[in-house]
Formats: C-alpha cells, sequence, structure tokens
C-alpha cells in the first residue's frame, strides 16, 4: 500500500511532531472510520486495537499513532491532513468547531 501525503498533511505532521512510523501503523491497523459526506474518510485506532498492537510495534510508538487522526481522500488513498485529538468523532459528519475551553463556536449567522 503507498501513502501519499499532500504537501498541508507534511507541513501538519512537521507542526505535530508525528513520525511517518506513526502514521504508517494508523494506515495499516486503523478500525474506526468515519465517513464525512466530501468523499473523505477519517481514519483513527480504537483503544483496543491500540491494546493489541502494543505487543507487535511497542508501546511508544502505538501510543503516539493512537493519537492521531488521518483525514484521507477516499478516491486517490491521499491524506489530506492530519490531527491529533478527537477532532472528528463517529456520528458527526462534521469537525468539532470552537476555540480555547470556555468561548462559543462561532455563529455562522452572525
Amino acid at each position: 500500500m503507498t501513502i501519499h501525503l499532500t504537501r498541508h498533511a507534511g507541513e501538519r505532521m512537521n507542526q505535530r511532531g508525528v513520525s511517518r512510523d506513526a502514521i504508517d501503523v494508523v494506515c495499516l491497523s486503523a478500525d474506526r472510520v468515519v465517513h464525512l459526506n466530501s468523499g473523505v474518510r477519517v481514519l483513527s485506532l480504537s483503544e483496543r486495537r491500540a491494546q493489541a498492537l502494543r505487543q507487535v510495534f511497542g508501546n511508544a510508538l502505538v501510543s503516539r499513532a493512537a493519537k492521531l487522526q488521518l483525514v484521507v481522500d477516499e478516491f486517490s488513498d491521499t491524506i489530506l491532513t492530519v490531527t491529533k485529538g478527537a477532532v472528528y468523532r463517529s456520528g458527526s459528519q462534521n469537525p468539532r468547531r470552537g476555540g480555547k475551553r470556555g468561548y462559543p463556536a462561532r455563529n455562522a449567522a452572525a
């Protein structure tokens, strides 16, 4: 499986300190897939899958990979961006929005 990255995804990897090895673990072992309505899917690892992978890849690498979400184009299998944390959640078609804690998300009508 060949994994392609956009320039934006490469910049986000550098910005967030994400290694190519962690990206490979998520791409090859992701068991959580959220399909967004724009021809994009989000790949991530569940805690159960991460626990099983620790024996294969080692604790440090899997711990880093378990925090990642990869936004991937469904048609070209190109990674569009890399996020850390639960930005895209199952059952939600939109990313979580809003800034710092305590501040509401921006209202589009305003």
